[in-house]
């Protein structure tokens, strides 16, 4: 559960690494969460090549559903996974906002990979992290949306002279 005064996020998840001892994974939960975000829109400028937004209105959107997972370790690097995700997304007009009042299902196939070889989980010095995934989510089972998502994420970890630990990261979505 986590929140503030413009959201709220709660889930319960289980989840089961190496069950009865084999390699494994398995996941399921339930989920809710809103957001409020404000809509802008450009305002007088207040001089020559300068420009200001000012705030147009308010909007919340909404998503609950939930997900199963399963996957496999690969050795002692990581894990591969595929999740179904069963999810209702809403958009409704709070304030003067100027967006379309939606209400969508969405059917979700995911299926990612992750490589981890980090020394440590928190302030590693060496190794490296892979995150790979595809999602899509297409009209079965009555879903309403299609897209497609691809992302790719990796990070190193190299230390030098025992004492400057070089983190460069690259992200691509």
């Amino acid at each position: 559960f986590l929140g503030g005064t413009r959201n709220l996020e709660a889930s319960i998840d289980y989840r089961a690494r190496r069950p009865f001892g084999i390699p494994l994974t398995f996941g399921a939960g339930v989920f809710a969460r809103y957001w409020d975000s404000f809509a802008y829109r450009d305002a007088l400028p207040p001089g020559p090549n300068r420009w200001e937004r000012e705030q147009s209105g308010e909007y919340r959107e909404r998503h609950y559903g939930a997900v199963i997972s399963a996957g496999t370790q690969i050795e002692r690097l990581g894990t591969m996974s595929a999740d179904l995700r069963y999810e209702q997304a809403s958009v409704r007009n709070l304030s003067l906002a100027p967006v379309s009042e939606e209400d969508d299902k969405l059917f979700i196939v995911k299926v990612g990979t992750v490589i981890d070889t980090k020394n440590r989980s928190h302030f590693s010095t060496e190794g490296i992290g892979l995150l790979f995934s595809y999602e899509f989510a297409f009209p079965a089972f009555g879903g309403t949306t299609r897209y497609t998502s691809v992302s790719v994420s990796y990070e190193s970890y190299s230390t030098i002279g025992g004492r400057f630990t070089f983190h460069p990261q690259f992200i691509l979505g």
